[in-house]
C-alpha cells in the first residue's frame, strides 16, 4: 500500500458509490433518499421512465382498533441508469420519498 490518502474528490466518488448502494439515488450531485420531496426529485432527476400510483387506506392505532382512518396516495417511480443497466424504483408516499430500491 502506498499510504496516500484519497483527496475530497476520491472521498466524494466513495460517499456517491456507497450511497447508491445502500438504496440512494444520486442525480446532479443531490443525494435522493427517504424525505426527499417530489418536486426535489424532480427537479434533480428529472422525469422517471414510469410512473404508477394507488391509494392506501392507513388506519392509525387506538383503542380496540377505532382508531383514525386516512388514505394515502403511494407512487413508484422507475428510473433507467448508466444506459439501462440500474433500474432505480423511488416509492413516494403522499408526495416524499419513501423508499429507494436499486436493482
Amino acid at each position: 500500500m502506498s499510504g496516500r490518502v484519497a483527496g475530497p474528490a476520491g472521498l466524494a466518488a466513495l460517499v456517491v458509490a456507497i450511497s447508491a448502494q445502500a438504496g440512494q439515488l444520486v442525480c446532479k450531485d443531490r443525494i435522493i433518499d427517504t424525505g426527499t420531496t417530489a418536486a426535489e426529485l424532480l427537479a434533480a432527476c428529472g422525469e422517471p421512465v414510469s410512473r404508477q400510483t394507488e391509494s392506501e387506506t392507513l388506519r392509525d392505532a387506538g383503542a380496540r382498533g377505532a382508531g383514525d382512518v386516512r388514505q394515502s396516495i403511494v407512487e413508484i417511480w422507475r428510473y433507467e441508469r448508466h444506459s439501462r443497466k440500474l433500474t432505480t424504483f423511488v416509492t413516494l408516499r403522499d408526495g416524499k420519498v419513501a423508499a429507494v430500491k436499486n436493482k
